[in-house]
């Protein structure tokens, strides 16, 4: 059988990294490219079944994708792209790939983005937002995961 891998907006992808500090070719390339240093797989309760790997130094997250879901980035990439560019909070997508293995797993999607527990800034405060109120308040001053209403 035959296995095809196929990029997507590489060249726009790149403007999102070229220049900025810890996403070099080479960190990429040392985080993702070493078969000895295999991504970890974290669970999730992800209802999608989709697949979450994080490299072994933890700054790139790897996420399988639907194939939906890889059309409409397709779709939106160059605006997202200037959006990022300008400055945003957003994930940052750094690389957007389509497989086929053929067989019984036929095609899909995987998106390669800078982990945001990787941030370009120290990290003060942490936060666990869910966009409610009720029992949203850590319990105190020890945690260091801070929720909504904190």
């Amino acid at each position: 059988e035959s296995f095809t891998f196929e990029a997507f907006g590489a060249n726009l992808l790149d403007h999102l990294r070229t220049g900025v500090e810890g996403l070099s070719d080479g960190r990429l390339l040392r985080e993702l490219g070493d078969p000895s240093r295999c991504c970890k797989a974290f669970s999730t309760n992800s209802k999608s079944g989709q697949i979450f790997l994080c490299s072994r130094d933890g700054g790139f997250i790897l996420k399988t994708i639907s194939s939906v879901e890889g059309d409409a980035l397709i779709d939106i990439m160059p605006k997202y792209v200037d959006h990022v560019k300008g400055g945003s909070m957003l994930g940052r997508y750094l690389g957007l790939f389509r497989f086929d293995t053929g067989g019984i797993f036929g095609q899909g999607y995987v998106t390669v983005m800078r982990s945001v527990m990787d941030p370009p800034l120290a990290l003060t405060a942490l936060y666990d937002l869910k966009g409610c109120t009720a029992g949203r308040q850590a319990k105190d001053d020890t945690e260091t995961v801070r929720k909504d209403q904190d």
